[in-house]
């Protein structure tokens, strides 16, 4: 339920249309996403189970493939991605949660800009940036066991709300 609910997230509609803003149809980008997700899907459960099987974090399954020295490349590719992945998806839920607080606090539409135009953000832009990564930091330090819950939340109310946005 937890992988049905990621997958159904806004990053997922902005994927759909950055296919189609390639030029390619509907009928053609459908097939390229849901094979893209299917191949991702694939390495994602094989590189848990795993972990899941042995109970023993990634960069030790590495290592007693590797060795000590052959695992730096492949752990440092994997915190790279992460990296890139948390910027991309930090970068898109702040102008998520920018549209949120204007439809709540329309007057937040017209926050005053004091950078550049060139910079390629503007100062509310930044300001929901931060705090949406601030609110994911604190989340990221807390133990699993504790987030439970929110994963059980989000697993029950997002299919149904995606299939609203949709519809």
């Amino acid at each position: 339920a937890y992988w049905s609910s990621d997958m159904l997230a806004p990053p997922l509609a902005s994927t759909v249309s950055s296919v189609m803003s390639l030029g390619f149809t509907a009928r053609e980008t459908i097939p390229i996403v849901f094979f893209g997700f299917a191949i991702c899907s694939v390495v994602i459960t094989l590189t848990g189970k795993m972990g899941a099987t042995y109970a023993v974090p990634f960069p030790v399954i590495v290592r007693s493939i590797f060795g000590m020295y052959g695992s730096y490349p492949a752990i440092c590719l994997r915190a790279f991605v992460a990296a890139m992945w948390t910027a991309i998806l930090c970068v898109q839920a702040g102008d998520f949660l920018g549209n949120c607080i204007t439809a709540i606090w329309p007057s937040f539409a017209h926050f005053p800009n004091h950078l550049p135009a060139n910079a390629g953000i503007t100062s509310a832009g930044l300001l929901t940036f931060f705090i949406y990564w601030i609110f994911q930091t604190i989340l990221a330090c807390m133990p699993i066991r504790k987030l439970r819950i929110l994963f059980l939340v989000k697993a029950v109310i997002v299919p149904p709300t995606f299939l609203a946005l949709f519809l």
